[in-house]
């Protein structure tokens, strides 16, 4: 497949535009510093990460939030990978699984269920628990058919991501590779030389800025999109559970 590179100025500038509004350290810091939850929910209101909470009352449980931010990722990534061309969009959509790695290989292992997945209808599905009727998300049989014992779930799906990858120019290369290097990180995966800035986070912020309107740019920005995804799902979780915010997710 030819890689169709018209669309990334679209895309790129609708993706600034969300980068620009994603919470400063600050303000991480200032959420951080509250220790009641329903505190915590009212302020987090008032931040660019309000939509992600809609559905949060101050008695929310942790199952809730488990399942309901990992629903408002796949939302936030299925969108601006329906920005993208065609070509890349599925390998953009393929990072909305990122978060449920874990999960994915709980069942794969034959686990019991846990208690969060009954609201997720993803996990529901996987750990055969969906009521009649409900349909197994689009490419998620890859991994399951594959047995636990000869494959990792973080490898696969590694394996099935790049995949999806288009054919790229060399210019473009070195940016995917690091790209990859830095998602194989946030999945749990050592990455050899993941690159001068070291952290992936440094990392994805330096692509995305230098790449915004390449594939490598799309990549990295839903990478640092899950990574507020899981800053997030910490803070909340310890503090629905009432714990110290002992370092940062």
């Amino acid at each position: 497949m030819m890689n169709d590179a018209a669309g990334f100025p679209y895309a790129g500038a609708r993706m600034q535009h969300r980068y620009g509004r994603r919470p400063a350290d600050a303000t991480w810091q200032q959420l951080a510093r509250i220790e009641d939850f329903g505190h915590l929910i009212q302020t987090v209101r008032t931040t660019a990460l309000e939509p992600w909470i809609t559905d949060f009352g101050g008695s929310v449980d942790v199952h809730r939030i488990e399942s309901g931010l990992r629903e408002r990722y796949r939302q936030e990534v299925d969108e601006v990978a329906g920005w993208l061309p065609h070509g890349w969009s599925g390998a953009a959509a393929w990072l909305r699984w990122l978060p449920d790695l874990a999960a994915i290989a709980h069942v794969r292992r034959g686990r019991p269920v846990k208690g969060w997945m009954l609201d997720d209808p993803l996990m529901r599905d996987l750990a055969g628990t969906a009521p009649p009727g409900e349909n197994r998300p689009a490419g998620l049989s890859e991994l399951l058919e594959v047995p636990a014992e000869e494959m990792g779930t973080a490898e696969l799906w590694i394996e099935a991501w790049q995949r999806r990858w288009p054919a790229a120019g060399a210019a473009q290369r070195p940016a995917l590779a690091a790209v990859a290097r830095a998602v194989r990180r946030l999945a749990g995966l050592s990455a050899a030389n993941l690159d001068a800035g070291g952290e992936p986070e440094s990392v994805l912020r330096r692509i995305f800025r230098r790449h915004t309107r390449e594939p490598a740019g799309a990549l990295a920005y839903l990478a640092l999109l899950h990574m507020q995804f899981r800053r997030l799902r910490g803070l909340l979780l310890r503090r629905r559970i009432g714990l110290p915010m002992a370092s940062r997710d």
